[in-house]
């Protein structure tokens, strides 16, 4: 059941830098623009991940502030796909991040 959970995890965490790519290369923009946020807005999650949520970093957060910053993290990217116009995918999004973080609280594996 933890490789499931760390598998789902992962998946999502994937799926949100897809999202973020997605909004920045579909907007309503001139190349340049949409090019700087398609790439811009994914590397900007790497960074906040990396130094804050991921889990090796020296520097993780704690509960519940953990918590927090994946819901701040998941949450935009489903801001990013409803504005993009996705909003299938945008629920579905929504509905999986929202039952991984019950489920990792619920075993303490966030």
């Amino acid at each position: 059941m933890r490789a499931l959970g760390d598998a789902l995890a992962f998946l999502l965490e994937l799926a949100a830098l897809v999202a973020f790519a997605y909004w920045g290369f579909t907007l309503d923009a001139g190349l340049a623009v949409r090019v700087a946020l398609g790439l811009a807005a994914p590397a900007a999650m790497v960074v906040v991940w990396g130094r804050w949520l991921a889990p090796r970093s020296t520097r993780r957060l704690g509960m519940p502030g953990l918590v927090v910053a994946k819901l701040v993290v998941f949450g935009s990217a489903v801001a990013a796909l409803a504005a993009a116009g996705a909003g299938v995918l945008a629920a579905v999004f929504a509905g999986l991040a929202v039952l991984h973080l019950v489920l990792a609280v619920a075993v303490n594996r966030v």
